[in-house]
């Protein structure tokens, strides 16, 4: 099954989809990504020869089915949702700031994780307070997550992971809604799926299937490995595979994702080259100078900070704690890296940029909070405040370096604001803002107070409009006389501008080329000169079709 004519297949990834059978097995849900780099649920009904868009999915991970398979549930907007396919709005049911997979009952309950980072909670199909249903023992795990209840409806069965290198205890968990203890059922570091009396898991990236007895919570013999492979995604620690109860399967043919590749392109969109393997890799920044690049890497854990010497083509990792660490910032003189890193939350850390000094707390706000861009002085911080996964509710501050007072906030209201950047002469900082209901790029002044005694700031609260029809992810030329943003389909976009006094002036957005950017919060950044841009590029895989197996259950006869 190749994708809808236009889109393409965003199945894997922080962002995707996989994919999801209907209980009878006659449908299909998955999620693509149209021209305009609009995500949507797609569904494709095996008796018919087109998938067909479902409205109200914009933004859509994740889906799963009702038992009925008049309606999906998946994630969206940090919620979770459900939808009718028989037309109407999404209803959002509680919170769910980055889920991690959902299952439906025909008890009208709802098991779901909320985040990368918790353990699986219930609700009702009709919405509620969400209560969980299993206990993450820290000790051995940090998540829970791709629950999918069993035919009774009461058990079901999850993955157990952890995000540090200890992958010793992942594997595929027996739960039950009314809580208690669960019970290991096999060792792995991917989701699970029963079906037809079989569990389907994998092991060593190869999909196995073992008898099991849903009753009594037992396997049975000893596992095979299925006709085919599918694809893994490590990253988030999921098969591309489903099968029903009726003898259908769908998957992706693959093995181990290889993670994304960062590359030079020029302004016309061809590529000049690679930089460093393919990798799990997020939020490339260049050094002021240009000649060094800091790039979070990760391998389906937690990531570390590297710095890439680009002259010489080598790279030295320059955080080294067990715990989470990204979102690089440098200092002016690029000597230091300001980081996000998380303990019980995401703060700000001070490390040396050739990884001589250990990390230094900088600013602990008691929330998630991640480095945007020091100013050119380097007496500012300009950081972003919510949930640091997904960058949910984000919000923009400002904390003085020489730590004598507190945050301040930059701009009031409730929309939500991120990727914000200084201008190079500090005067001015772009930033996204969705206070129109949708994502487009702003400018608004940004004056220092040196003369005063507290060394303030003033933040101007007229803005300027640079995108005029969606965009994000802004970044100044260093000569302050350009501004690239992506546009809502991922083009390249370049904005001349001028700074006249006061005034700030915009000139015509024109389109660069269409980048193809693997998910990550900042896939680019831009060279000094506004010549090259700097992409982590997306896997191959999300370009493969995707494979329908009728009767599969003749392959075990």
């Amino acid at each position: 099954m190749l994708p809808p004519e236009g889109t393409t297949l965003n199945l894997i990834g922080d962002d995707g989809g996989s994919v999801a059978l209907s209980a009878d097995g006659t449908r299909l849900a998955f999620v693509a990504v149209n021209a305009k780099g609009s995500s949507r649920i797609w569904v494709r009904s095996l008796g018919k020869l087109k998938a067909e868009e479902i409205a109200g999915t914009e933004g859509a991970t994740f889906p799963f089915w009702s038992p009925s398979g008049r309606s999906l549930g998946f994630f969206a907007d940090a919620k979770l949702k459900t939808i009718g396919l028989d037309g109407g709005s999404a209803v959002a049911l509680c919170d769910a700031p980055f889920g991690r997979g959902g299952s439906w009952s025909r008890r009208g309950l709802i098991i779901f994780a909320p985040d990368s980072h918790t353990s699986i909670y219930k609700i009702s199909d009709s919405g509620g307070t969400p209560s969980p249903v299993t206990k993450i023992d820290a000790a051995i795990h940090t998540t829970h997550r791709w629950p999918r209840f069993l035919p009774d409806g009461l058990h079901f069965t999850y993955l157990a992971a952890n995000h540090f290198r200890d992958g010793s205890h992942n594997g595929v968990y027996l739960g039950s809604i009314e809580g208690g203890e669960s019970k290991l059922l096999i060792a792995s570091d991917a989701d699970a799926t029963y079906a037809s009396g079989y569990l389907f898991f994998l092991r060593n990236n190869v999909l196995m299937a073992q008898k099991f007895d849903p009753e009594r919570g037992q396997l049975y013999g000893q596992p095979r490995p299925t006709v085919e492979r599918v694809l893994y995604d490590p990253s988030i620690w999921k098969a591309v595979f489903d099968s029903s109860e009726n003898g259908v399967m769908a998957y992706l043919l693959g093995d181990s994702v290889a993670g994304t590749q960062l590359s030079w392109f020029d302004r016309a969109g061809n590529k000049l080259s690679d930089v460093g393997e393919p990798n799990f890799q997020y939020e490339p920044r260049l050094s002021p100078n240009g000649q060094r690049l800091a790039v979070g890497i990760g391998d389906g854990g937690y990531s570390h900070v590297w710095v890439y010497e680009l002259g010489r083509g080598s790279r030295m990792q320059v955080t080294f704690g067990m715990y989470d660490n990204g979102s690089a910032t440098w200092s002016p003189d690029g000597s230091q890296l300001l980081i996000a890193a998380k303990r019980k939350h995401y703060s700000i850390y001070r490390v040396d940029s050739s990884g001589a000094m250990p990390e230094q707390l900088l600013l602990d706000t008691g929330s998630d909070t991640w480095p945007l861009d020091l100013s050119p002085d380097g007496r500012f911080l300009l950081f972003g405040q919510g949930i640091n996964i997904g960058r949910v509710r984000s919000t923009l501050w400002i904390y003085k370096m020489s730590g004598d007072s507190s945050p301040s906030r930059l701009l009031q209201g409730d929309a939500l604001e991120s990727e914000g950047q200084f201008s190079p002469d500090g005067r001015w900082i772009a930033y996204t803002c969705n206070q129109s209901g949708r994502d487009e790029v702003y400018v608004i002044p940004f004056r220092a107070t040196s003369g005063s005694p507290e060394g303030g700031y003033n933040a101007g609260t007229e803005r300027v409009q640079v995108s005029l029809s969606g965009g994000h992810r802004p970044r100044w030329r260093r000569d302050g006389r350009e501004i690239c943003y992506m546009a809502t389909d991922n083009a390249i976009m370049a904005v001349p501008v001028v700074s006249r006094g006061p005034r700030f002036e915009v000139g015509t957005a024109h389109p660069l080329f269409r980048a193809n950017p693997g998910f990550t919060i900042f896939p680019y950044d831009v060279s000094p000169s506004g010549n090259k841009f700097i992409i982590i590029t997306a896997a191959k895989e999300k370009t493969e079709p995707i494979t329908l197996v009728e009767n599969w259950p003749s392959d075990f006869r």
